[in-house]
């Protein structure tokens, strides 16, 4: 059996990969809307593609089994995808009161 510690330091840091993509996304989005109103669609994918890395390295990288990463990133990936760009939009619409 594992320690506490060891148990609550994979947790920690799995609860870090998820979020990791939602910090870095609405940090861009605060940055590059809150300053000016000048930016690009590229930037925007150029960050989207950023905080979709920022989940598949640290996967990639994990003890986890083979299996279990080709699993993780196979569902995870188009999964994070769909809430990144609800997440913005929806962040985008709140904040900042600017809808599609």
């Amino acid at each position: 059996m594992k320690p506490v510690s060891q148990i609550s330091f994979q947790m920690l840091r799995w609860m870090g990969i998820l979020i990791l993509p939602f910090i870095l996304m609405a940090f861009y989005l605060m940055l590059s809307r809150g300053t000016s109103r000048w930016f690009t669609a590229t930037t925007d994918y150029l960050t989207l593609g950023l905080a979709i890395a920022a989940f598949c390295i640290p996967v990639l990288t994990s003890p986890a089994k083979r299996q279990i990463k080709i699993l993780i990133l196979a569902f995870g990936t188009p999964l994070l995808f769909v809430s990144l760009v609800w997440f913005s939009f929806r962040l985008i619409g709140l904040v900042f009161e600017d809808g599609l």
